[in-house]
């Protein structure tokens, strides 16, 4: 049985910052490697009553 490697990705965003309720906010983005794929963090905060 052949075996297969594993390979295991991780990315790390530290950001402050003071979102607006209800409005869309990008934290930062990835550009992936080996590919040409690019990934943005967004966020949205909505007030829980």
């Amino acid at each position: 049985m052949p075996h297969s490697l594993i390979a295991i990705h991780q990315s790390v965003l530290e950001v402050t910052s003071k979102p607006t309720p209800g409005k869309p906010l990008v934290l930062g983005s990835v550009d992936v490697p080996g590919t040409t794929r690019h990934e943005e963090v967004e966020v949205t905060v909505e007030p829980v009553p």
